[in-house]
């Protein structure tokens, strides 16, 4: 009986070791700008990298590379897809998704929601200053789709995000957005 309490506390003891992390609230950290005269490959690679540390703790989940495109007499174009967080998945283990569940994924996708249209700005400024062989006249658009499942409450949540501003106006923070519901 003694040898059996030894074993069962020998194996409780890493429970008690276990750090719970303080809940923080997600931020949008310092941008980083790519140098003037960068190439579209290398804003992709610089949205990728802002995107993905946008919500910390609670990041967005990158679904997939950020894609530039240089159309002659527009200007340039940048898509991406995002989920807003990284959400219950329905599997063998997990056959449904409680309503508590679904608020609080619901909430915290608000909650990066606001991170995301700060971080798309942000974008769209640092690649106006980088696009320097752009025209000022020439327009810069970002497109963000943002992914759901079927189970997700959808209430003020949009489909996409799509900015989009001339070069001059993009430097100066005169930005237009639109969202598809």
């Amino acid at each position: 009986m003694k040898r059996g309490s030894w074993i069962l506390w020998l194996a409780l003891v890493p429970a008690f070791a276990q750090i719970r992390m303080a809940a923080t609230a997600p931020v949008v950290p310092a941008i980083k700008a790519p140098p003037p005269g960068s190439s579209l490959s290398a804003l992709e690679k610089n949205f990728d990298d802002n995107l993905q540390i946008t919500g910390v703790p609670d990041r967005l989940q990158l679904r997939g590379f950020t894609r530039a495109l240089r159309i002659d007499d527009y200007g340039a174009v940048f898509t991406a897809e995002v989920d807003l967080v990284a959400a219950p998945t329905l599997n063998p283990f997990q056959m449904s998704i409680s309503p508590q569940q679904a608020s609080e994924v619901h909430q915290r996708k608000l909650t990066n929601l606001v991170l995301l249209r700060k971080t798309m700005r942000e974008m769209m400024t640092t690649s106006a200053n980088a696009l320097t062989a752009l025209a000022p006249e020439g327009h810069i658009v970002v497109a963000v789709r943002l992914a759901y499942q079927s189970w997700e409450q959808r209430e003020g949540l949009p489909a996409q995000i799509v900015m989009k501003a001339s070069r001059q106006d993009a430097q100066a923070g005169q930005i237009q957005t639109t969202e598809d519901q």
